[in-house]
């Protein structure tokens, strides 16, 4: 499995240091996305196609 995140500085703060894309496509994953990706309030990517994942996206 590869997992692929990048980051950024953040536009708000930019000393501080932001994930900008998540990249889990293919990787064969299977369940609940977890609420906390709804944290990620400067995700510009988020790839999770291929996946097995059920209930909503946060």
């Amino acid at each position: 499995m590869e997992f692929f995140a990048h980051q950024r500085s953040s536009l708000d703060d930019p000393k501080s240091t932001v994930v900008a894309g998540i990249d889990l496509k293919n990787a064969d994953i299977a369940g609940y996305l977890p609420v906390e990706l709804g944290l990620l309030t400067d995700i510009a990517l988020f790839h999770v196609n291929s996946n097995k994942f059920c209930g909503i996206i946060p």
